[in-house]
């Protein structure tokens, strides 16, 4: 094993097909990880970068994914690194440079894919929270219609039991009234119906006679 004061830091950058990279990405992973592990490389950071559409096609492939490899590893492995990634059959390219000048920090930084794949994530969450959101105004508007139709259904039975009341009392109203009894002042004072006398008016004129 090679001491780890004669390794430098490279930036290795891999290229695998796209549509293999989505299919089987844990087998893309294990062929990289497997060629550093024949180079005696100490891996410091291995992350997708991105996924675009190639210039040119490589052995079939139009669009290609990248992967973004920082390692630890002495010179004169460079070569059989390089000569490992021609002899596979998941990786298709690998551009490797010296990274002595980047710092710890910049090899964790986000890739564009994981930016990406951070704006999707947050653009998914707010389309669904704006789903619910929008769910729950017609749950409250539904409810809310419901409630005013519940009230105005009992209002209007309300109604028509107090109508159907207040006509059931008219007409027993009207059935129980009887005439109020007369007093004896207003008998005295009611005029009384006399008869002529018919024998008399007949002496008359017998008299006239």
């Amino acid at each position: 094993m090679l001491s780890s004061s004669l390794k430098q830091t490279y930036e290795a950058m891999f290229l695998v097909d796209s549509a293999e990279a989505t299919a089987n990405w844990s087998d893309v992973l294990t062929a990289v990880n497997t060629v550093m592990e024949r180079a005696e490389a100490e891996v410091i950071s291995l992350r997708k970068w991105d996924d675009r559409r190639l210039i040119f096609e490589i052995a079939g492939c139009k669009r290609g994914t990248y992967i973004l490899c920082y390692f630890k590893s002495d010179p004169s492995a460079i070569s059989g690194i390089e000569r490992d990634v021609q002899l596979s059959e998941s990786l298709l390219r690998v551009l490797i440079l010296r990274a002595d000048p980047i710092t710890e920090e910049a090899m964790q930084a986000p890739t564009p894919a994981m930016i990406k794949e951070t704006s999707e994530r947050k653009a998914a969450e707010e389309t669904q929270r704006k789903a619910e959101e929008r769910a729950q105004r017609k749950a409250e508007a539904a409810a809310a219609a419901a409630e005013e139709a519940g009230k105005e259904q009992s209002q209007n039975a309300d109604e028509t039991a107090t109508a159907v009341a207040e006509k059931d009392a008219g007409t027993d109203t009207d059935e129980s009234v009887s005439p109020e009894p007369v007093s004896d002042e207003e008998q005295a004072d009611a005029p009384i119906a006399t008869e002529e006398p018919v024998a008399e008016e007949n002496d008359d004129e017998e008299n006239k006679t």
